[in-house]
């Protein structure tokens, strides 16, 4: 595993702990970006792994899906985590009238934590299949 990658890792793993701090004082837009960006840092990091690195947080979601995704590599639900949990934070974000409910900050911030986990299994097993 490469140092960027190690770091990816702990700021998904950080990323997930504030998304889950924050939720519980109430802040279910705030737990969703910080879920969000746990999904987008391992995602980077699993394509690092191809020697893959995109500028553009599009660019991320649309090589992930190609190299991860439609390979079959995680399960095609999960597959679809990213680039939902990149809407959710992006109307919770920038829409002013938009409200996300803790229920459903609570629903996407287990599905982050899945997420994170099953693809660092991968990035962890690409480095043993080195």
């Amino acid at each position: 595993m490469t140092d960027r990658q190690e770091a990816l890792l702990k700021k998904a793993d950080r990323a997930l702990d504030t998304s889950r701090l924050i939720l519980e004082d109430g802040d279910a837009e705030g737990a969703v970006s910080r879920a969000y960006y746990a999904c987008f840092y391992v995602a980077l990091a699993a394509l690092l792994g191809y020697n893959e690195s995109p500028r553009t947080h599009r660019g991320v979601h649309h090589r992930f899906r190609e190299l991860v995704v439609l390979p079959g590599l995680v399960p095609a639900d999960l597959g679809r985590t990213l680039p939902y949990a990149a809407g959710v934070r992006e109307r919770a974000d920038y829409e002013a009238l938009s409200v996300t409910d803790e229920s459903a900050a609570a629903d996407l911030l287990a599905d982050a934590e899945r997420f994170v986990a099953v693809v660092r299994a991968l990035v962890d097993g690409s480095e043993k299949g080195s």
